[in-house]
């Protein structure tokens, strides 16, 4: 579910309804996030599921790895290692 252009009020109708019906949501915490836009995904989830502490909804937060290919040699070997470094963190 993307998080729209900045506003919590400004989320598609579709996006909402994914979210009111999710039982599980991975949070992908990007490498260049801060703490402001980590805060904002938050805030969208407290408008649009304020009940998600006790609704069961389980929300998972990952680290995406870090992205080595504007320095890497070779970047489509880069690129790959990434995919593969991120795939493990999902399914672990």
């Amino acid at each position: 579910i993307g998080i729209g252009p900045g506003n919590p009020d400004w989320l598609t109708l579709a996006a909402v309804d994914a979210i009111q019906h999710l039982d599980v949501l991975f949070v992908v915490l990007k490498e260049h996030d801060v703490d402001d836009l980590v805060e904002f995904r938050r805030e969208v989830l407290r408008r649009h599921r304020p009940d998600a502490d006790s609704d069961g909804l389980h929300v998972v937060e990952l680290q995406d790895p870090p992205r080595p290919w504007k320095t890497a040699e070779n970047y489509k070997a880069a690129v790959a290692k990434w995919r593969r470094q991120r795939l493990d963190q999902w399914i672990h």
